[in-house]
């Protein structure tokens, strides 16, 4: 193996090093997004709760299977159903 074998391996090593550092800040910053998305996910599970002692909207369809799947609780005060203008 001469000097330029070895320059050319020593070069393409730190070539693949830099691109693994790249993928595990990638991942790094991909596990992050994702736990903050799994609190936001269950604090609005939490909120969107419906207790059926309180009013909710629900909805209807002709598919009995269907009727009922999406339920939304009415709080205290104004409810806006739609785009709020």
């Amino acid at each position: 193996m001469d000097a330029e074998e070895a320059a050319s391996l020593k070069q393409k090593m730190e070539e693949q090093e830099r691109i693994f550092e790249e993928m595990r800040k990638e991942k790094e910053l991909f596990e992050k997004q994702l736990e903050e998305a799994k609190k936001i996910f269950e604090q609005r599970k939490v909120e969107d709760k419906v207790d059926n002692k309180n009013p909710f909207l629900s909805n209807i369809n002709q598919d009995m299977a269907m009727s009922g799947m999406i339920k939304r609780p009415l709080k205290a005060g104004p409810n806006v159903v739609g785009k709020q203008t």
